[in-house]
């Protein structure tokens, strides 16, 4: 799986980018696969996101007028709308449009970015200070994206890819098409992965790429035949229905649902894999567990392995399970429970379901060992959140922020982990040291940046609100709106905006930023008077 994404990835570079200043004559003579209107919308893409040098404008500009022409037919739609005039290909007005030279300085500087930047770390950065200045740029989303997934950062590629594919509607723009396909069979969706393929080959401008990647697909899905933990890592489904229900195949796609997020039909083939063989059962009944979306899945799983506790199966893994079943009460609960963690004093899953069965009688001091041996046994942010959170419950302040901020440098990365610092916080009130306070704050500003300038804008910006919040500095909100503006999202930064201007009444910038956020809000007369306390913006109105 990790040679195939760095193979995509490497594909991404100049040579998955549009062909330099194509000819559009050249472009336009290329017979496609497509109805009419989409491939005269490929043609237009391919010209305009080729385009670097100003001695092409006029061929750009002819593929801008075609691509005007077929969406005002109103059946299709596209992130990119030139406003042109076939007049100005005669005067030579063409060589001054300042949608063109937007469009071919950000071209140019991609390609740029990609050819001088090997490494990614490096590449990612100048990435995304060009996508702040071109926000509806697709090429510069997708090269974001496999910058990202060549990181490791899945969960950021995809919502760059989706981002794109909610500016690009249309299947008419191959780069996107395989970017897609990358996407799906990442998600455990091979098939839906071929599909994006056929439809990027159909597109015939330099469909190489999505050629050999269609060829190599369909050869790996070849070899694969018969072994089912080889189409589990394809995430070859109709593959895997082919062998039939056996232990190893229905566990296989188990795991297909599961990346699929399907996670009904992944815990009913979990149970499947159980019921027709036990030789993997922990792991089955785990993975049925993890995926039950409702308790009454989760009680067909815990009533699967109670059956199997009954039959004489000793395995601590399923007994704990078993326990989950409405059988038993919470004391057997907690004499199943107690002995499991006795006898295998690791067992991490049966500590944390007797922890949850003794809080109802209230035995403070001994679920606080046990939640303290959790945290040590395993030192992750979880466990050591839920041994604050039981000090909270029971008064133990102190226990809780000294374990807090002292593992902090440990989980300073994990957003719950600093949004638990701030309820904490809030929680001890004017009891809160200056010294968390302002350590607290500072993890919080510095994972917020990072986030922020990692196309996480809304967990990034949050964290920076949290900050606000914490250190009781309303400039710190200002910091957010900021983050907000250079992002294009200016309805989001209003109410950061007006809670500075009461503070600053006299400042003619902010009044201008304010003006800025009422105008996007559609809020007209508000931004008038915002444009008219500020400097040089109320002419805009005049």
């Amino acid at each position: 799986m990790r040679a195939f994404a760095l193979v995509f990835v490497y594909s991404l570079g100049l040579s998955q980018l549009p062909e330099q200043n194509p000819d559009f004559a050249a472009v336009k003579g290329i017979r496609n696969f497509l109805d009419s209107d989409l491939s005269k919308i490929a043609v237009g893409y391919e010209v305009l996101y080729g385009v670097t040098d100003e001695s092409h404008f006029e061929q750009a500009y002819k593929a801008g007028l075609l691509l005007q022409k077929t969406l005002a037919r109103g059946r299709h739609e596209s992130a990119i709308h030139p406003d042109f005039d076939r007049k100005d290909l005669k005067t030579g007005a063409y060589k001054n449009n300042a949608f063109l030279k937007g469009l071919s300085t950000a071209n140019r500087e991609l390609r740029k970015i990609v050819s001088e930047f090997p490494d990614p770390n490096e590449r990612v950065q100048h990435i995304i200070h060009l996508y702040t200045q071109y926000p509806i740029h697709t090429p510069t989303i997708l090269a974001a994206a496999a910058t990202q997934r060549e990181l490791g950062n899945h969960f950021s590629a995809d919502q760059l890819v989706r981002l794109a594919m909610s500016l690009e509607t249309e299947q008419a723009y191959w780069p996107l098409l395989v970017a897609q396909a990358e996407m799906a069979r990442a998600n455990g969706n091979f098939e839906q992965g071929l599909f994006y393929l056929t439809e990027a080959v159909k597109i015939r401008f330099r469909s190489n790429t999505a050629k050999e990647m269609l060829r190599a697909w369909e050869h790996e899905r070849s070899e694969s035949q018969g072994d089912a933990s080889k189409l589990a890592v394809l995430g070859d489904l109709p593959s895997l229905k082919k062998m039939g229900k056996k232990p190893d195949v229905m566990f296989a796609m188990g795991e297909v649902y599961e990346r699929r997020r399907f996670r009904i039909d992944a815990t009913k083939a979990f149970l499947d894999a159980v019921k027709y063989s036990e030789s993997n059962m922990y792991h089955a009944l785990t993975r049925a567990a993890n995926n039950a979306i409702d308790q009454y899945a989760l009680q067909n799983v815990s009533k699967t392995a109670r059956k199997l506790a009954e039959s004489g199966v000793s395995d601590p893994h399923v007994v704990t399970l078993a326990t989950m079943d409405d059988k038993y009460t919470t004391d057997d609960r907690i004499f199943m429970l107690t002995k499991i963690v006795s006898d295998f004093p690791d067992h991490v899953d049966a500590r944390i379901r007797l922890i949850a069965a003794m809080v109802e009688y209230g035995d403070s001091e001994a679920i606080l060992n046990h939640a303290r041996i959790l945290m040590d046994r395993q030192p992750n942010s979880e466990n050591t959140l839920r041994y604050v959170d039981l000090c909270q419950a029971e008064n133990e302040i102190h226990a809780a922020v000294t374990c807090y901020f002292d593992n902090l440098t440990n989980f300073k990365s994990d957003h719950v982990y600093l949004a638990y610092g701030c309820k904490l916080i809030a929680n001890m009130g004017d009891q809160a040291l200056l010294q968390h306070r302002e350590r607290l704050t500072y993890e919080l500003i510095r994972e917020g940046l990072y986030r922020a300038k990692a196309f996480e804008f809304e967990r990034g910006v949050n964290l920076i609100e949290r900050a606000a919040k914490v250190w009781d500095q309303p400039e710190l909100g200002l910091l957010a709106a900021n983050i907000y503006y250079s992002n294009g999202r200016l309805v989001s930064a209003l109410p950061h905006y007006e809670a500075a201007v009461l503070r600053h009444p006299d400042s003619s910038s902010l009044h201008e930023l304010l003006g800025d956020s009422y105008f996007a809000n559609n809020q007209m007369m508000k931004a008038v008077d915002a444009y008219e306390k500020s400097e040089g913006r109320a002419t805009i109105f005049l």
